[in-house]
């Protein structure tokens, strides 16, 4: 039998390693400390940072269904480590230190109580004890969720920022039937705070976009600097689906009732008004929305406002009274003092540095004997140079502009009363004309004005008009609703004539779409664009009485550049709009003018001439491009080529989708003018 190399003989003695010679002469807390303590498995790395969802429950001694509530209600989810350990490929892992932050809710120990309680109750009621049920009933445990909506927005910007899903959820249960899933109860609080946020959203003019979906009204507002987005469904009889868990989203609505509290007392209170607001019963009932609550101030606005009114009368009798007066002397005396008082309390409110800059050599009132006059135009000429050269001064009035736009655009329906039919969306309608200011009534019980209140300025109508049914007056508008949601979006009274009842309406777009960014523009969006734009040349002035651009009206000498161009084509829109409201025919007063058939042929054949030139030299520039492409993409490496593919790939699906669009679009285009020609 031949050995094998290297292998030991019996009874030979096993030779030590070299790292045993080193440390054999060592004790132990040297060698601990040279060659380290050797590691158990599964005590340190992703082994010890994870642990999967059963060994969380054995840990936290609850059951799966306390488990899967306290994580929602907590805000803790699980996590895929990078390298799962051991052989649980298909286990769900939780981090040890989210496992450690439940170990300390006080939610626990309520649910252990609950479930004590529980017991009680199922023993009673088997003993059939009808006053011993009764009264372990009144000594239920329950428990509140402020506390952990506090430790998950600390601030109130945060609470703003992840309202998008509450405000969705809020008002899908406020719509759903009483089922066994469903309490009745939990769909009367989630109808409240419905109506609560719509209110504070109208007052406070917070509604910026709004757009109507098959699923429903898609709604956005911006409440102290945030944008929240939100869904309201159409209401139409719902069937709750079998395959939906509502005992996690009843979970999650628990929770999302309590931040909705929140943020709508912080609002209310913000706006001096008292919460949670007291609601009219019969107002309700007649199908009132935000109408039906009733508003009291809060205490401290009480005072301020007694105050300011104490203050006003107070002014107005001491004016009164000067003018009452008998003794002049007495009067001027009197009327300098309250002028001396009212000048110490505007200076109170002004700035340190401004006193002290004030109260300096030559800075002080009449430290000179100089006139008021001539010391306002000394300050007021290098205030505007500072603001001419200082960019943060800039920054601000430009702001101040865009702030001015946006209050006024919220403004769009002031002063106008509008009736709603009994088949229009009421709820949504009064959301959005209460926002922009509008006032709203409507067919039935709880409509603060009747049907035919001279009052009125437009009718919204759902229907087409009947034959026979009676006029509505020469200063009344009948519309459809989507005039008031594309109005909304445009921030401006968009004209009626094709919003009228029967007629064929607008494409209803969506303000959420970039249409830049996407790369198609439809024709409307142009046409909104364009008004909108000869809207702000008639504000700014630059339409005379006539409708027609001042310097179209001056030599061609003075009209040579591209603004004034571009303000003759807004001008010339703003006429043929008048015209086609007027219902006259754009071509026939561009023919009448005669202006614009002069020199047409001598136009095209120096474009003739021009053409070639331009199409040669673009044709080399084009061609100079692509070989510069060519030889970029060779020089590319492999990685950077892939991500180019790719970019490409997408690129290319979005310029199908806006060559389908186009398509789409002008064959609508010959189907109408084929439709015209055989009318």
């Amino acid at each position: 039998m031949v050995q094998r190399k290297g292998k030991r003989k019996a009874g030979d003695v096993k030779k030590k390693s070299l790292k045993a010679k080193i440390t054999n002469k060592m004790n132990s807390t040297r060698r601990l400390s040279r060659m380290g303590k050797k590691q158990k498995k599964g005590h340190r790395g992703i082994a010890a940072a994870f642990v999967t969802r059963s060994q969380a429950i054995r840990q936290l001694q609850m059951t799966l269904k306390d488990f899967r509530r306290l994580c929602i209600l907590k805000g803790i989810y699980p996590r895929e480590p990078r390298k799962k350990p051991g052989s649980g490929k298909d286990k769900t892992y939780y981090h040890v230190k989210d496992v450690t932050y439940l170990s300390h809710e006080p939610l626990l120990d309520k649910f252990r109580e609950f479930k004590a309680f529980m017991k009680k109750l199922r023993t009673t009621v088997g003993k059939g004890t009808r006053s011993e049920i009764d009264r372990k009933q009144a000594v239920r445990p329950e428990y509140t969720l402020d506390h952990i909506v506090k430790e998950r927005y600390p601030t109130f910007p945060d609470a703003l920022e992840d309202l998008d899903d509450a405000l969705c959820m809020i008002h899908l249960f406020a719509q759903l039937p009483q089922d066994r899933q469903v309490k009745a109860a939990r769909t009367l609080r989630c109808e409240a705070l419905c109506r609560e946020w719509a209110f504070i959203v109208a007052r406070t003019r917070s509604l910026t976009k709004c757009f109507v979906s098959i699923k429903g009204f898609y709604y956005q507002a911006n409440v102290m600097g945030v944008d929240i987005t939100w869904l309201v469904p159409h209401r139409f009889p719902q069937e709750l689906p079998d395959d939906v868990d509502f005992r996690i989203m009843n979970t999650f609505l628990e929770f999302y009732e309590t931040l909705i509290k929140f943020i709508n007392y912080k609002l209310f209170v913000t706006d001096g008004l008292q919460y949670p607001p007291r609601l009219s019963a019969q107002r309700s009932r007649d199908g009132c929305g935000i109408a039906a609550l009733k508003l009291m101030p809060t205490p401290a606005a009480r005072a301020s406002g007694a105050h300011a009114l104490n203050a006003k009368q107070a002014a107005a009798k001491k004016k009164k009274r000067l003018a009452q007066g008998a003794d002049g002397e007495a009067a001027d005396a009197e009327a300098a003092a309250l002028q001396a008082a009212e000048t110490a309390e505007r200076i109170k409110t002004l700035p340190k540095q401004q006193l002290a800059a004030d109260a300096g050599p030559g800075g002080g009132m009449g430290a000179g004997g100089n006139d008021s006059d001539n010391d306002e135009e000394a300050l007021l000429e290098p205030l505007e140079e500072a603001f001419a050269q200082n960019e943060e001064a800039q920054q601000i009035a430009l702001a101040a502009v865009e702030h001015a736009a946006a209050a006024k655009a919220t403004r769009i329906f002031d002063g106008m009363h509008f009736f709603l039919g009994r088949e229009c969306a009421v709820s949504a309608l009064e959301l959005v004309i209460n926002a922009f200011g509008g006032q709203v009534n409507w067919q039935g019980d709880g409509s603060g004005l009747q049907e035919a209140d001279e009052r009125f300025t437009h009718r919204i109508s759902d229907r087409p008009v009947r034959e026979g049914a009676p006029a509505p007056p020469p200063h009344c508008e009948l519309l459809q609703p989507q005039w008031v949601f594309d109005s909304a979006n445009a921030a401006m009274l968009l004209p009626v004539a094709r919003y009228a009842p029967g007629a064929a309406l607008p494409p209803h777009l969506s303000p959420f779409v970039d249409d830049e960014a996407e790369g198609y523009v439809p024709d409307y969006r142009q046409e909104l664009q364009q008004l909108k734009s000869a809207r702000d040349v008639a504000a700014t002035g630059g339409l005379n009485e006539d409708g027609v651009d001042s310097d179209d009206s001056a030599d061609d000498d003075d009209s040579d550049g591209s603004e004034d161009e571009v303000e003759g084509d807004e001008a010339r829109y703003v006429r043929e709009l008048a015209a086609e409201m007027a219902g006259k025919s754009v071509g026939e007063e561009e023919g009448a003018d005669g202006s614009d058939d002069d020199g047409s042929e001598e136009e095209e054949e120096e474009e003739e001439e021009v053409k070639p030139k331009l199409s040669a030299k673009k044709r080399k520039a084009k061609e100079a491009e692509e070989e510069e492409h060519k030889l970029a993409l060779t020089m590319m490496p492999k990685k950077a080529k892939r991500l180019y593919d790719r970019m490409q790939h997408g690129i290319g699906k979005k310029a199908d989708v806006v060559a389908s669009l186009e398509a789409k679009r002008d064959e609508k285009k010959r189907a109408t003018k084929k439709s015209r020609s055989k009318k």
